[in-house]
């Protein structure tokens, strides 16, 4: 950033900020005007007041008084001309007008050009207003992770990181899958046994069956056998009682 602007924003009627090309403090007691910088960026880069914590109106930010307030960034652009970011808050009807190079465009074409400096003032690893500490302190591990990568300038990897996190749902996916298929092979396995189980007992009784038919065939030829015997018997005494009728008659 090579310079920022403000005019008639918060309790100050204008002020000019030029930064070092290198660390920056800005020292001063409560009071002095040390937020309103950060919230002059943040606004000037297109942020809103839940950027900031502060009241959900940007029209609250024009100093109390004045119609409009102004906020102008110059940005450093390597092999090219600087660019010029302008937002114009109104205080009547709570609107802005933004400017890229003193051209009027929409919030979003404005937004993609701060964004193409890799400026995110809703990221608290590159903006942290006072009022926001709170935020910053519930953000757990992996919040602070994703917030610091999406920081730095390097698509890589962030590609990378993203790849990593589809992976990971992959992971989880498929351990989900080899889980159920577990829990599938346990039942199938549980099932088997109980048709094993079934299956043996109908073996069982097939052969008891069997057994029983023998046992029957076998009773039935006894039984026709001792009463062939007792027909045989009963034909040979008759003919013996035939014989002897006969012999006496003679």
């Amino acid at each position: 950033m090579i310079q920022i602007c403000y005019r008639f924003c918060r309790t100050f009627t204008e002020v000019t900020y030029t930064p070092h090309s290198k660390l920056n403090l800005i020292i001063g007691p409560n009071g002095s005007g040390k937020s309103s910088i950060v919230t002059a960026l943040i606004l000037g880069f297109g942020g809103n007041p839940k950027d900031i914590n502060r009241g959900d109106k940007v029209s609250q930010f024009v100093k109390k008084g004045k119609s409009v307030a102004d906020i102008s960034i110059e940005l450093y652009k390597r092999s090219n001309q600087n660019v010029h970011l302008r937002r114009t808050i109104f205080a009547s009807n709570d609107s802005c007008h933004y400017y890229v190079n003193s051209i009027l465009v929409s919030k979003k074409k404005y937004s993609d050009v701060v964004e193409n400096f890799n400026i995110k003032v809703h990221n608290l690893c590159q903006f942290l207003p006072q009022d926001r500490l709170e935020d910053f302190s519930k953000l757990d591990s992996k919040g602070l992770l994703i917030n610091a990568l999406q920081s730095i300038e390097n698509q890589d990897l962030l590609n990378n990181f993203e790849k990593l996190k589809t992976l990971a749902v992959s992971i989880t996916s498929y351990d989900s899958d080899q889980k159920k298929l577990q829990d599938n092979i346990r039942l199938e396995i549980a099932v088997n046994l109980k048709l094993e189980t079934i299956v043996s007992s109908f073996t069982e009784k097939k052969l008891l069956e069997e057994q029983l038919l023998v046992v029957l065939q076998k009773r039935c030829w006894s039984l026709y056998m001792l009463a062939w015997q007792q027909i045989s018997s009963v034909c040979i005494y008759c003919r013996f009682m035939v014989l002897n009728t006969a012999g006496i008659s003679n």
